[in-house]
C-alpha cells in the first residue's frame, strides 16, 4: 500500500494579549530588583546608623563622661542614727527619693533600731555599727535586727547558752515566739493534718499571720494572702492554692521581723540594773569633756567585759550543740538544721581572717561524674 503524506498542521494564531503579559512579567521582574536593593540598602543605612550611635556613646563615655545632676547629689547615702530613730512610713521615705536612684534604692522593709539598747540610744554606736570590713559588714549587721549585742559580745560568754525572746518594745521577755516563726513551725509540722482536716487548722494558721502582718508593717503581699485565706472556705481549692503560696513566701520573712531580739536569759532585775547602770555610764560619757580622765574610765567600764572582736559565726552555726538552741526558741526543723549547718559561716570566717574565697568546685567541674575506685586484691 502506497502511504499518503499529511498536510503539516497550521500553527495557532498568538494571543492577543501575550504581548501584555510579557510586559507585565518584565515590570514584575524589575519592581521585585527594586525592592530588594531598597530593602539592601535600609539595612545599611540601620547598620551604619547603629555603628555611629554605638562608637558616639562609647567616646562620650570616655572622654566626656556625663555629670551627676545637681538634684541627686543631695540623697543621703548612709543611715545615721537620726534617720532610723524617725517612725516614719515607707511611702514617705521612698517619695522623698526621685528615681532613678529610688527605683534602685527605694526601702522595701524599714529597719528600726532597738530603743532598749543602750549600745545605740546614746548614739555611741550606730543601728548598724559593723562597719569597718566591708567585705562582711552586710552579714554583722544583718544579726541587729533580731540579736542584743551581748549574744556575741560578752567576753564571758562561752558555749551554749539560755536564751530568750525579748520585746523590742519594752526590752521585757515575751511569753511566746515571734509570730512569723510560729506559723512556720505549725505547718511544717501538721502538713498531713492540715491536708486532712483543713478546718481545724484554720484558726491556727489566720492568727500568727494576721499578727505577721501587723508586725512586718505594710506588706501588699501578706496582706493579700490573709484575706485570701480569711475569705476563702477552709480546703477549698482557693483556700489550699493560697495556703501554699504562704508556705512559700514565709521564708522571706525571716529577716529579723520578730519585733523581738535574742537575748540571754538572766533575771529580770539583774537586767534592769545592768540596763540602768549602763544608760548612767553613756550619760556621763556624753557630758565629761573629752580626753578627759573621767571619760577614760567610762568608756573603760562600758567595755569591760565586751569582746570587740567575736569569733561567734561557727558558735551558732557549726557546732552542735551551738550557743543558741534554736529549737527552744520556735524555730521550725527545717529552719533549725539550716541554720545549725550553714555554710556561709565558714565562708565569712574565712573572709575575716583575711584567706582567699574561692567559688565552690562544683561550679567549675560541670556535670557530676562517678568516683573512681581503686581495685581491690
Amino acid at each position: 500500500m502506497t502511504e499518503t503524506a499529511l498536510p503539516p498542521a497550521p500553527t495557532p494564531p498568538a494571543p492577543k494579549s501575550s504581548g501584555r503579559r510579557g510586559l507585565l512579567r518584565r515590570l514584575l521582574g524589575a519592581s521585585g530588583s527594586l525592592i530588594v536593593r531598597l530593602y539592601a540598602l535600609l539595612m545599611l543605612l540601620v547598620i551604619l546608623w547603629a555603628g555611629y550611635t554605638a562608637f558616639a556613646y562609647l567616646t562620650r563615655s570616655v572622654f566626656s563622661p556625663s555629670v551627676l545632676p545637681e538634684r541627686y547629689r543631695g540623697l543621703q547615702t548612709s543611715l545615721d542614727v537620726g534617720t532610723l530613730r524617725r517612725d516614719r512610713a515607707i511611702a514617705e521615705v521612698t517619695a522623698e527619693t526621685p528615681p532613678p536612684p529610688g527605683h534602685y534604692h527605694g526601702v522595701d522593709r524599714w529597719f528600726q533600731p532597738d530603743p532598749n539598747n543602750t549600745c545605740t540610744a546614746a548614739a555611741c554606736h550606730q543601728p548598724l555599727p559593723h562597719n569597718r570590713q566591708k567585705e562582711t559588714r552586710a552579714f554583722a549587721n544583718f544579726h541587729t535586727t533580731f540579736l542584743t549585742c551581748r549574744m556575741c559580745h560578752d567576753a564571758h560568754l562561752v558555749g551554749s547558752a539560755k536564751t530568750i525572746w525579748l520585746a523590742a518594745t519594752t526590752g521585757e521577755p515575751q511569753n511566746q515566739h515571734p509570730a512569723v516563726l510560729r506559723l512556720m513551725r505549725y505547718l511544717e509540722l501538721n502538713d498531713e493534718r492540715i491536708r486532712s482536716d483543713p478546718a481545724a487548722g484554720h484558726a491556727a494558721i489566720v492568727g500568727p499571720l494576721r499578727e505577721t502582718v501587723e508586725i512586718a508593717g505594710p506588706d501588699p503581699l501578706l496582706e493579700y494572702l490573709l484575706v485570701e485565706l480569711e475569705t476563702s472556705d477552709p480546703g477549698s481549692p482557693v483556700w489550699r492554692q493560697t495556703l501554699e503560696q504562704l508556705t512559700m513566701e514565709l521564708p522571706n520573712h525571716l529577716r529579723g521581723e520578730y519585733r523581738a531580739r535574742l537575748d540571754l536569759d538572766v533575771a529580770a532585775g539583774e537586767r534592769r540594773l545592768a540596763n540602768r547602770q549602763m544608760r548612767e555610764w553613756t550619760a556621763g560619757f556624753v557630758a565629761a569633756a573629752p580626753d578627759s580622765r573621767q571619760r577614760e574610765d567610762l568608756l573603760r567600764r562600758m567595755h569591760e567585759n565586751v569582746l570587740p572582736k567575736p569569733a561567734a559565726c561557727e558558735q551558732c552555726h557549726g557546732t552542735r550543740p551551738g550557743r543558741i538552741d534554736y529549737q527552744a526558741m520556735g524555730y521550725p526543723p527545717s529552719r533549725q538544721q539550716a541554720l545549725e549547718s550553714l555554710t556561709t559561716a565558714s565562708m565569712i570566717e574565712r573572709i575575716r581572717q583575711g584567706q582567699p574565697f574561692h567559688w565552690p568546685t562544683l561550679l567549675e567541674r560541670g556535670p557530676a561524674r562517678p568516683a573512681t575506685t581503686q581495685a581491690g586484691p
